[in-house]
C-alpha cells in the first residue's frame, strides 16, 4: 500500500527517504511532520519552521534527507552492534557445548559447596527432587530430607532456600555430609526487574524468586544432565512434608514419567470428602488478590489442587514451571506480590484455567482424588489409622467400601500437632547434634 501511495505522485529528491522514515502510507503534509517528529526525538534536527511547497518543500525535503542520512548511519551501527553480541553469544554458547554442556552453574552447590564452574557432569539416571525450604526452618528441613533419605535413599534432593537457613550454624556440614545439592534463592529485584519499584520484602516475592530459581536450574543442564534423570519432584513447601515410602513406586506416577507429563494431587478427606476451592479460605483469598473476584468465583466451583507435591517427568515438570512462572511473574504481578502463598495461588489458575482444554499446555497431566493419589494433605483429616510404625494408611470414606492405597508422601502436616510432633521425634534428633535448631536470623 505504501509503495502504490507514493508511486503515484511525482517525488523531488529526498522524499524516497522522507516516506521511508515517517514509515506511513500518508500524505506528503503528514510525512513530513512524523519525520520531523521522529528526528526531533533523536536530537538530530533542532526545532524549526519546515517548508510545504515550492521551494520549501525542495528545501525541507533536503533538509530531512540530511538528517534521516545522520538517523539511518545511527540505526545501522545500533543494529551491527545486536548483530556482533548475538554472533559472540552463538559462538561461547557452541564453545561451551564442545567443552561440555554440563558444566555446573555458578550459584548453585554441591554436596553444600558452591559452585564456580568447569568440569563435566556425570550423568545421573535416578530421581531428583526439588525442594522449596523458603519460610521454614533448619528443624523443618531436617525433618524433611531424613524422611526422604529413610524411604526413599536414591533420590537426589536439591534443596532452595535463602541464606538465613544455609548459613545457619552446622547446617552446611549437615547437608554435605547427606550429599544434598543447595541453591540460594534472592529475592528480587535481583532476579527481577532491576527498575522495579515494587518493595522486595513483599512475602509474594519470595514464592516468585523461588519458583523463577528452580524453573532456571530445570531448563539448563547445570549440576544435573537432565537427560537421564528418570522423574522429578516439585516440592513447594519442603518445611512440611514428609515421606513414609518411594511416591516414584506409585502405579500412576510410573504411568506418566514415559508420556513426559506430571501427576498432581487433588484434596480431601474422609470425612469432607473431595475439597471445593471455596471451602478454603486461605486459597480463595489467594486467588482474589492475585487474579481478582471474578476469577477466584469461578475457581471457587473447582476442585482444590494440591500443590504441595508435584510429580512427573523432567520435560513436563520445566514445561509446567515455566507456566506458572509466566502466571505469576506476568499476569499477577503486584497484585499477587502480598500473598504469602501467591505460588499456590499460580499452580491453581494454571491447572484449573489453562489445564481445562489440553490444547493450551505443551505436556499431559494428571489430576488424582484424595483416595488414590499417592500425595495426601493432612490438613483435611487425617486419612487412617496410624499403625505401629507410625504410616499413615487410608481407610474408606464414609458410605463407600473403596480405600486407596497407602500414601507416600503427606503434605501440610504441621496442620495436626499430633503430626508434628510425632515427625519431630522421629526425624529431627538425626541432626540435632551438628545443627542449631534454636538459631534465629540475626543472632
Amino acid at each position: 500500500i505504501r509503495g502504490s501511495v507514493i508511486g503515484s505522485r511525482r517525488r523531488v529528491p529526498g522524499e524516497d527517504v522522507l516516506f521511508a522514515l515517517a514509515g506511513e502510507p500518508f500524505g506528503y503534509e503528514c510525512a513530513v511532520e512524523m519525520a520531523a517528529t521522529r528526528l526531533r526525538t533523536t536530537g538530530l534536527l533542532p526545532t524549526r519552521s519546515l517548508g510545504r511547497t515550492g521551494s520549501g518543500r525542495a528545501e525541507t525535503n533536503a533538509v530531512l534527507s540530511s538528517y534521516a542520512l545522520q538517523y539511518t548511519r545511527r540505526r545501522w551501527i545500533q543494529r551491527s552492534l545486536v548483530i556482533l553480541s548475538a554472533l559472540l553469544i552463538l559462538y561461547m554458547t557452541v564453545w561451551n557445548m564442545l567443552m561440555g554442556a554440563g558444566s555446573p552453574k555458578a550459584g548453585a552447590s554441591v554436596g553444600g559447596r558452591t559452585v564456580r564452574g568447569g568440569g563435566r557432569v556425570a550423568a545421573y539416571d535416578g530421581h531428583v527432587v526439588l525442594a522449596v525450604a523458603t519460610n521454614t526452618t533448619a528443624e523443618s528441613l531436617s525433618i524433611f530430607i531424613n524422611s526422604w533419605n529413610t524411604y526413599a535413599p536414591g533420590h537426589r534432593i536439591v534443596v532452595f532456600a535463602e541464606s538465613d537457613i544455609l548459613d545457619a550454624p552446622g547446617v552446611a556440614q549437615y547437608l554435605r555430609e547427606l550429599h544434598v545439592d543447595t541453591v540460594k534463592v534472592h529475592r528480587p529485584p535481583l532476579l527481577d526487574d532491576i527498575f522495579d519499584e515494587e518493595e522486595p520484602e513483599k512475602p509474594g516475592r519470595l514464592a516468585l524468586a523461588s519458583l523463577r530459581q528452580v524453573a532456571k536450574f530445570v531448563g539448563t543442564n547445570g549440576v544435573i544432565d537432565w537427560a537421564t534423570v528418570k522423574g522429578v519432584a516439585l516440592v513447594t513447601t519442603a518445611g512440611d512434608v514428609v515421606l513414609q515410602g518411594d511416591p516414584f513406586e506409585d502405579n500412576s506416577v510410573k504411568q506418566y514419567i514415559p508420556k513426559q507429563g506430571i501427576v498432581l494431587a487433588l484434596n480431601g478427606g474422609p470425612e469432607l470428602g473431595a475439597v471445593r476451592v471455596a471451602t478454603d479460605t486461605e486459597m480463595l483469598s489467594s486467588l482474589r488478590d492475585c487474579f481478582g473476584m471474578n476469577m477466584a468465583e469461578k475457581m471457587s466451583k473447582l476442585s482444590l489442587i494440591n500443590g504441595h507435591v508435584v510429580l512427573g517427568a523432567h520435560r513436563g515438570m520445566s514445561e509446567f514451571l515455566d507456566l506458572v512462572v509466566d502466571v505469576l511473574g506476568t499476569r499477577t504481578r503486584e497484585r499477587c506480590l502480598g500473598n504469602w502463598r501467591a505460588d499456590l495461588a499460580a499452580i491453581q489458575y494454571s491447572v484449573g484455567e489453562f489445564g481445562r482444554d489440553p490444547r493450551n499446555v505443551d505436556f499431559p497431566f494428571s489430576l488424582r482424588d484424595h483416595v488414590t493419589s499417592t500425595v495426601y494433605g493432612a490438613r483435611y483429616g487425617l486419612p487412617c489409622k496410624i499403625d505401629s510404625a507410625g504410616i499413615l494408611r487410608r481407610r474408606p470414606p464414609e458410605g463407600s467400601a473403596r480405600r486407596g492405597p497407602t500414601p507416600t508422601v503427606i503434605s501440610q502436616y504441621s496442620s495436626s500437632s499430633y503430626l508434628r510432633d510425632m515427625y519431630r521425634g522421629r526425624y529431627s534428633h538425626y541432626a540435632r547434634e551438628r545443627v542449631d535448631f534454636d538459631h534465629r536470623p540475626g543472632e
